[in-house]
C-alpha cells in the first residue's frame, strides 16, 4: 500500500514515487481532457482545446530540465494561441503587445511612457469604437489585447515601480502571454509581484497536484452551471409572482459559478506550470456578511481593486479621518469597478454599457461593504464564542440575509435595464399573502437545516472533509470523485 501513498499522500517521494506521482496527474488530466471533450464544454472559449493543450504541454514540461521550463511555458503560449484563432490574429495581438511591451520596458521617461502607452490603448479603442469590418474580421485579436491590458497592464506598470528584484525578459513575457489567457478572454486578474515570487515556491508535486484539483473543480462547476442554466434558472420574462421572482433571483445569482468555472480552470493550468497561485474563489455562497463577499468572491480581483486604487484613495484623503476616509475609498472603488466592468465589456461586445442597473448594483453593495466596515466587530462576540448553538442560529441568519441581498442584486444587475426589473418585482409585491406565509416557512426550514449543519461542521471539524487542504488525502478523493461523477454519467443507461 505504501507504493500508492505519494500521489495521494504526498509523502518525501523516491524516484520510483515520483514517477507515479506524476502518473496520478497525468491520468487525471487525460481524463478531464477526454470529459471535456466529450461534453464539448464552453465551445466558444476553446476550453476542451485548452485542457488538451494544457494536458500535452505538462507532459513535455515534466520531462524537460529545469532551466527549460520557462521557456517553454511562453512558446506554449504563443503557439496556443495560433492554434486557437489563428495565424493572423495571433501575430496581429502578439506583436501590438509586444510595442505596448517594449514602450513599458524601454522607455526611460516616465511622462512619456504613460503618454505613449495611452495612445497604444486609445488607437485599438478606437477601432473597436468604429466598429469597422476590419475589426471585426480580426476582433479575437482586439479581445485577447484587452483582456491582457485591462487589469495586467495596470498591475504590471504599478509593480514596476516598487519592484527590488529584476525578473527576466521571458518571466516578464510570460507574464503577459499566459497559456489559459490565450483562450480564456475573462481571465482573473493575477497580480505580478505574486506571479514573479509564486513560481516554484513550493514543491513542485504540490503546486502541480493543486492545479490538477482546481482544473477539475473548474471543469465540474461549468458542468453544474450548464445544468442550471438550462433546466433550472428562470429568466425575468417568466416571472409573474413572488414564488418566481425568489426563483429567478437565486438561480441567476448561482450562475457565477461559470465565472468560477472559468477562473478556476485558468489558475489551475498555471499551477501545472510551476505557479503557486493562491485561491480565486472562497465559498462565496457561504459569505456572512456584505465585506465577507467582497472577500470571498472573485478574490483577484477585489486584491487588484484594493491595491491599485483602494489604498492610493486611502492614504490621499486619511487626513479627513479614519471613518469618512475608509467610506470614501470603498466608494470610489465600486464605482471604479463599474467602469472597469463596462471597459471590459466594451473589448468583448463593442459598446461601453452605462446603464441605470449597472449604477444601481455597484453603488448599493459599495454602500453596503462600507457600512459593514463601519460596523463594531465584537458585538455578542463572547456569546458566540462559547455558545455553538448561538454561533450557529448568528451565522445561519447571516448567510441566508446575505444571500439573499446579492441575490436580489444580481437579478437587477442581469436586467436588461430598471423598468424591465421593476414590473416583475412589483407583481412579486403584489402577490397573495399565502405565498409570503409559504417563503417565510421554506425560509425557517432552510435556517434550522443550515443551523443544525453549522453546528455539525464545527463539533466534528467537517471543514477539513469537505473542503480540504489541496495538499492532503482529501483532496484527491473529492476531485477523483468528481472525474468519476462526470465519467458515469456519460455511460449509456445513466445518461
Amino acid at each position: 500500500m505504501k507504493l500508492f501513498a505519494s500521489p495521494i499522500g504526498l509523502e518525501k517521494p523516491s524516484r520510483a514515487h515520483q514517477i507515479l506521482s506524476n502518473l496520478f496527474l497525468v491520468g487525471q488530466l487525460v481524463l478531464l481532457a477526454c470529459i471535456a471533450r466529450l461534453y464539448d464544454i464552453e465551445h466558444a472559449l476553446h476550453v476542451s482545446d485548452l485542457v488538451l493543450v494544457a494536458t500535452l504541454g505538462f507532459i513535455f514540461h515534466l520531462a524537460l530540465p529545469p532551466r527549460f521550463k520557462l521557456s517553454f511555458f511562453l512558446f506554449l503560449g504563443f503557439s496556443a494561441l495560433i492554434y486557437f484563432i489563428g495565424w493572423t490574429d495571433a501575430l496581429l495581438g502578439i506583436g501590438y503587445s509586444m510595442i505596448l511591451y517594449l514602450t513599458l520596458e524601454f522607455v526611460s521617461l516616465s511622462k512619456l511612457k504613460g503618454i505613449i502607452c495611452l495612445l497604444l490603448v486609445a488607437i485599438p479603442i478606437a477601432l473597436v469604437a468604429q466598429k469597422g469590418a476590419w475589426v471585426k474580421l480580426h476582433m479575437n485579436a482586439f479581445s485577447l489585447f484587452g483582456s491582457m491590458t485591462i487589469y495586467r497592464l495596470l498591475i504590471y506598470a504599478y509593480d514596476k515601480q516598487h519592484q527590488k528584484e529584476t525578473p527576466s525578459r521571458i518571466q516578464d513575457l510570460a507574464y503577459f502571454f499566459m497559456l489559459p489567457n490565450m483562450a480564456l478572454t475573462l481571465f482573473p486578474a493575477v497580480d505580478y509581484t505574486k506571479w514573479i515570487r509564486n513560481y516554484h515556491k513550493d514543491e513542485a508535486f504540490k503546486i502541480q497536484k493543486k492545479g490538477v484539483q482546481w482544473m477539475v473543480l473548474g471543469i465540474f462547476h461549468l458542468m453544474i452551471y450548464r445544468l442550471l442554466y438550462f433546466y433550472i434558472a428562470l429568466p425575468l420574462s417568466e416571472v409573474f409572482d413572488l414564488n418566481t421572482f425568489i426563483w429567478h433571483a437565486i438561480s441567476t445569482y448561482i450562475l457565477i459559478l461559470r465565472l468560477s468555472g472559468i477562473f478556476h480552470l485558468a489558475a489551475g493550468i498555471l499551477c501545472l506550470f510551476g505557479y503557486n497561485m493562491s485561491p480565486v474563489f472562497n465559498n462565496y455562497f457561504l459569505a456572512s456578511g456584505f465585506s465577507d463577499i467582497w472577500r470571498r468572491l472573485n478574490i483577484y480581483f477585489r486584491d487588484f481593486m484594493v491595491k491599485i486604487f483602494y489604498y492610493p484613495v486611502y492614504f490621499k484623503i486619511r487626513h479627513l479621518g479614519n471613518r469618512p476616509a475608509t467610506v470614501l475609498a470603498i466608494l470610489s472603488m465600486f464605482i471604479i469597478s463599474w467602469m472597469l466592468h463596462s471597459y471590459q465589456w466594451f473589448w468583448f461586445k463593442g459598446t461601453f454599457p452605462l446603464k441605470w442597473v449597472d449604477l444601481i448594483f455597484w453603488n448599493t453593495w459599495g454602500v453596503l461593504v462600507a457600512a459593514s466596515a463601519l460596523l463594531p466587530k465584537n458585538v455578542w462576540r463572547e456569546k458566540i464564542e462559547t455558545n455553538l448553538f448561538f454561533f450557529a442560529a448568528i451565522n445561519i441568519t447571516k448567510i441566508m440575509a446575505t444571500f439573499l441581498t446579492m441575490s436580489i442584486l444580481w437579478s437587477l444587475w442581469s436586467a436588461s435595464s430598471f423598468l424591465d426589473w421593476a414590473r416583475p418585482v412589483s407583481l412579486a409585491l403584489a402577490s397573495p399573502q399565502d405565498q409570503w406565509m409559504n417563503i417565510l416557512k421554506y425560509g425557517l426550514v432552510i435556517w434550522v437545516v443550515g443551523g443544525v449543519l453549522i453546528c455539525l461542521r464545527e463539533r466534528f471539524k467537517l471543514a477539513s472533509f469537505f473542503n480540504p487542504d489541496p495538499t492532503t488525502s482529501m483532496a484527491s478523493v473529492w476531485s477523483i470523485s468528481m472525474l468519476g461523477i462526470l465519467a458515469l454519467l456519460r455511460f449509456g443507461p445513466v445518461h
